[in-house]
């Protein structure tokens, strides 16, 4: 599968229009359609991707197949190129601390930060706080308890117990909006950390 250092001189432009306009679903489209005239099955992963992000949240079935076709289609492909195009809400964020405020300057979005060389690096203009993208949950609580900003592959499965617990509370609210519940292991609606809070 191709990673970002055997793209060819077409595909290059296709993602960069991408990364300079990550809301534009109609490049997304361009590019997937590029890939899947040459057989590439990267495709069929934005496509997913797309189909997973324009879901009704209050359909659950809805939501539960298409983020099944999202992680069938994340499978074997390159992280690097993952991390590149994935658009999910960044995580253990310190100016989402109560004490400090909310800081309304910070994207709070992978896919609005700069990139940085490494294609699971980026860096919040806000605060200029690195930012590391991880395939893993595992990974990404070594790097939390480092006190780490992390954005979390949206294809690995969330409860309350991996959703990290420096989320400003207005977050969290949305996560788990019944508190009196005990939902450690329950599945974290999936849509409630990809999609920022404000932008509902």
């Amino acid at each position: 599968m191709n990673g970002l250092h055997d793209l060819s001189p077409e595909e290059q432009p296709l993602l960069d229009a991408v990364l300079a306009a990550p809301d534009d679903d109609a490049l997304r489209l361009v590019y997937a359609d590029w890939l899947e005239e040459r057989g590439d099955e990267r495709a069929d992963y934005l496509w997913a991707e797309i189909a997973f992000l324009r879901v009704d949240p209050d359909d659950e079935e809805a939501l539960r197949l298409a983020w099944r076709e999202l992680c069938d289609t994340r499978r074997g492909l390159d992280d690097d190129w993952v991390a590149r195009v994935t658009r999910i809400l960044v995580e253990n964020c310190p100016n989402d601390d109560p004490e400090t405020g909310y800081d309304f300057d910070c994207p709070r979005r992978w896919e609005r930060m700069g990139l940085r060389g490494d294609a699971d690096v980026r860096v919040c203009e806000a605060c200029e706080r690195q930012v590391l993208f991880c395939t893993t949950v595992e990974k990404a609580r070594v790097l939390r308890d480092a006190g780490q900003v992390v954005a979390v592959d949206p294809t690995n499965l969330r409860t309350m117990s991996n959703v990290f617990d420096e989320l400003n509370p207005r977050y969290r609210q949305r996560l788990f909006p019944d508190p009196r519940r005990d939902r450690s292991h329950k599945p974290v609606h999936p849509l409630s950390y990809v999609r920022h809070p404000r932008a509902e």
